[in-house]
């Protein structure tokens, strides 16, 4: 017959047949089993305990072959520590401290707490202190991480697997939806979907035509170059920069264009965007080393705005000059960061900060913070003494980067590619030197680490925070996954292992379950598993 608990006691397995079953006086209660449905303990003995408290449903478990570390949790060691700092403790006073501390009768402790004391006491003289006990943890749990971090934290599954698209363009940027989806694009404008296996779902092609009812790819393509795309959930809407200085909204569940702010002072080729509580900031780089920082106060209503102006080529447009101003909620400044293109461009908005790369070997890797700044008007207003109209900030050349506010990274031979774990405060980055460099975010002095192999420049770095690894791929198309437990390439997938066909790679991305990459000849995608998944 199957056991049936407490009431409240949630059972761990299924029970197959009870030897004995007794209560004392004392409401404790003891099971002592033979085997369980899964097959899994056999002669393991059960016992169950009331608090000394009372109280109906306050129920606990002990088992034998219980680790010790479920048992010392960091409240029972807080408790532990008074009263094991007094001197010396015999077995009696040890198995006693724990008996008060964890509220249980000495005979119902689990038995791994008796064994512990005979662990510590190496040298068996019958007594241990509080720093045995701490030494012994120590080691213990300094041999359970090795034990974790021998095995690699993530998996890689060989050949690429390669799958259609509709791009006729390669793909240079990937983005994973929330429903763990993935959403490609290329710089012809051309918008894909796909599910987290790879499967199509839906494309759209961007400044399309109003109306247009062809199916052809070829007829919907806009002729336009569309630089970058950028996804504000919380708002709901693309953010899309184009060759002809357009910043132009898409909504993002019918891919129709909403507004575009025109007329730019720059090309933007990169951008990033986050939302910062109702309002959000716009990071653009251009092709002359400038940085570009457009901050709404009020995302939606000022999008609503735009939206009402006149329709150029059917879109609601805005120009820059007539969008910018502080009575407006909208603030426009302009950074001399590098000076040559700008490779990668992302905002930090818990530390309202922006990094951004370049291949100016002087100046390759830059920590700006985004700075308050006053407007064109206010500026003469405090230097005339009277108010000039129609003077906004956007007439004003680039500012210059301050020292003060600036981290630079030293990278001699410039920065191709680099990704911020803002949670860690950990950037990495490569370039031309073929070396993968770590640093914290606030020390550019001294790196976390610098990890070697590649023998081609590296074309991309990416932190996987999910399994604390890095990927970088050099132009040789060799991927290296490295851990940050111990700084160490632990999967090296070379050309002949990943079948890619291509001369050149255009994107790599990590998506849930995968690796996207994309090359001048097809897209494929290197499925990976991850410690602790399935499988795995």
């Amino acid at each position: 017959m199957d056991y049936e608990p407490l009431p409240g006691f949630k059972k761990p397995r299924f029970v197959y047949e009870i030897e004995s079953d007794s209560e004392d006086g004392y409401g404790n209660r003891e099971v002592r089993v033979l085997q369980f449905h899964d097959n899994s303990v056999i002669d393991s003995q059960f016992r169950v305990w009331r608090r000394a408290n009372g109280g109906s449903g306050n129920l606990e478990l002990a088992e034998e072959d219980e680790d010790i570390e479920d048992i010392l949790s960091l409240e029972v060691l807080e408790a532990l520590h008074p009263l094991c700092s007094l001197g010396s403790l015999n077995f009696g006073e040890f198995m006693g401290i724990f008996s008060k501390v964890l509220n249980v009768p000495q005979r119902f402790l689990p038995k791994c707490v008796g064994e512990l004391f005979i662990k510590i006491d190496t040298f068996g003289v019958g007594k241990i202190t509080w720093d045995d006990f701490c030494d012994f943890l120590q080691q213990k749990y300094a041999e359970r991480a090795e034990t974790e971090y021998s095995s690699p934290p993530i998996d890689v599954v060989t050949p690429c697997k390669p799958f259609e698209t509709v791009h006729r363009m390669p793909i240079t940027r990937a983005i994973t939806l929330p429903d763990r989806g993935l959403l490609t694009f290329s710089e012809d404008g051309i918008v894909s979907l796909f599910t987290p296996e790879f499967k199509p779902r839906i494309w759209r092609a961007l400044g399309r035509p109003a109306g247009l009812k062809t199916q052809k790819i070829n007829d919907k393509k806009a002729n336009k170059w569309f630089t970058d795309i950028v996804l504000l959930q919380e708002i709901g809407k693309y953010i899309v920069p184009t060759g002809e200085k357009e910043l132009q909204f898409y909504d993002n569940s019918t891919y129709d264009p909403y507004c575009q702010v025109a007329h730019l002072y720059s090309v933007p080729i990169h951008l990033d965007a986050k939302a910062t509580g109702i309002g959000m900031v716009i990071i653009m780089g251009d092709t002359e080393g400038n940085v570009t920082i457009l901050e709404i106060s009020e995302t939606i209503a000022t999008l609503r705005h735009w939206s009402q102006h006149r329709r150029i080529q059917n879109i609601p447009t805005i120009y820059i000059h007539e969008a910018v101003g502080v009575e407006k909620g909208v603030r426009y400044i302009k950074h001399k960061v590098h000076s040559d293109m700008v490779t990668h461009i992302m905002f930090l908005p818990s530390m309202m900060r922006f990094v951004s790369s370049s291949v100016d070997p002087k100046k390759a890797l830059i920590l700006q913070r985004i700075q308050d700044f006053k407007s064109a008007n206010a500026v003469m207003e405090d230097l005339s003494g009277g108010y000039v109209e129609g003077i906004t900030d956007i007439h004003s050349k680039p500012r210059p980067s301050v020292s003060v506010d600036t981290v630079r990274y030293p990278l001699d031979d410039g920065c191709r590619s680099f990704d911020v774990w803002e949670d860690k405060k950990l950037v990495g980055a490569g370039g031309l030197d073929r070396i993968v460099w770590v640093w914290n975010l606030y020390c550019a002095n001294q790196p976390v680490a610098k990890l070697r192999g590649h023998l081609g420049s590296i074309f991309r770095v990416v932190f996987e925070q999910a399994s604390d690894t890095l990927i970088s791929v050099c132009t040789e198309k060799v991927i290296r996954i490295w851990t940050l437990y111990t700084n160490t390439c632990i999967h090296v997938i070379d050309e002949k292992m990943s079948k890619l066909r291509g001369p050149t790679l255009c994107c790599v991305f990590p998506t849930t379950e995968a690796i996207f990459i994309q090359t001048s000849v097809e897209a494929a995608f290197l499925p990976f598993k991850r410690k602790g998944d399935d499988g795995m």
